[in-house]
């Protein structure tokens, strides 16, 4: 299984990954998702909170290196 955090360099090396707009588009719904499942945790959960902004962080740079491409 793939971890969440990877998730992106996986998809982003994948030769079967040739849709561009289409992954852009599934990281922005992944990082929507994201800040609203941070916003619904309750504090104690901030294990979840914190892998979530990682995800979140991991995402926006694989948005910029898109865009860098």
């Amino acid at each position: 299984m793939i971890e969440e955090s990877r998730s992106f360099e996986v998809c982003s090396t994948c030769p079967h990954s040739c849709n561009t707009k289409l992954q852009r588009k599934a990281i922005e719904r992944s990082l929507i998702a994201h800040e609203e499942f941070i916003e619904s945790l309750p504090p104690e959960l901030s294990r979840l909170t914190d892998a979530s902004r990682k995800h979140i962080r991991t995402g926006e740079l694989r948005l910029k290196a898109m865009d860098d491409e």
